[in-house]
């Protein structure tokens, strides 16, 4: 067993500003900001803004999801596509979780977020390295 703990995801910007618009009315005022970059805690870690050598919206909005969970994902997508979020998937029920929810947005750089029922690891998706 691996002994990291995730901690932050830092999503770098050519127009920081608009991702800290966006994410402030997602996650609320951020819990630090310094040097140009702003950080939201966001359950154990942090989800983190700033400016980066990147342009426009990203050609490859998949390399990297942004996964949140919530018990209301159908409420709490509407939210988020209130706030300025591009529907990339609307709420729906995986395959392999039918009681479950997932909705997929885009941010204003298009960066994928995804908005998912809580569920935790079992020793199978442990085992399967997920």
């Amino acid at each position: 067993m691996v002994a990291l703990n995730l901690n932050n995801v830092l999503v770098g910007s050519d127009k920081p500003e608009r991702l800290i618009a966006f994410y402030s009315e997602v996650l609320g005022p951020p819990s630090w900001e310094g040097g140009g970059y702003v950080a939201w805690s966001a359950g154990h870690g942090y989800l983190c803004v700033g400016p980066g050598a990147v342009a426009g919206r990203s050609d490859e909005p998949e390399r990297v999801v942004i996964g949140f969970q919530v018990d209301d994902v159908v409420g709490e997508f509407e939210r988020i596509r209130a706030a300025g979020g591009e529907v990339v998937r609307a709420p729906f029920h995986p395959v392999d979780g039918p009681d479950d929810w997932l909705a997929v947005i885009a941010d204003p750089d298009g960066n994928l977020v995804q908005i998912g029922s809580p569920w935790a690891p079992t020793a199978e998706t442990l085992s399967s390295g997920l």
